[in-house]
């Protein structure tokens, strides 16, 4: 049986996301990985670095994150977007 993930998200009056992330009923703690296709170092031509980075971050992961970090990141330097089908 797969585990129960909920994630309820709301927005202080500066207009900022807050979330709370709920598994199998308990908060949990998490960790967020964003790939910005919109990256300073994309839009400058430096896909390498930005490449670099993700690659650091991956590292710092769990493997099956640090596979999607690694899989999205050449996705995205590549096209400026991921596909969302599929496994990492």
């Amino acid at each position: 049986m797969s585990p129960s993930v909920e994630m309820v998200i709301g927005y202080d009056g500066d207009g900022r996301p807050h979330d709370v992330i709920v598994v199998d009923g308990h908060e949990a703690a998490v960790t967020y990985y964003e790939l910005d296709s919109d990256a300073r170092l994309l839009r400058r031509g430096r896909a390498q670095e930005w490449l670099h980075q993700q690659e650091q971050r991956a590292t710092q992961a769990s493997p099956q994150a640090g596979r999607w970090i690694r899989r999205w990141a050449h996705q995205t330097a590549q096209s400026g977007a991921i596909a969302v089908h599929g496994g990492a």
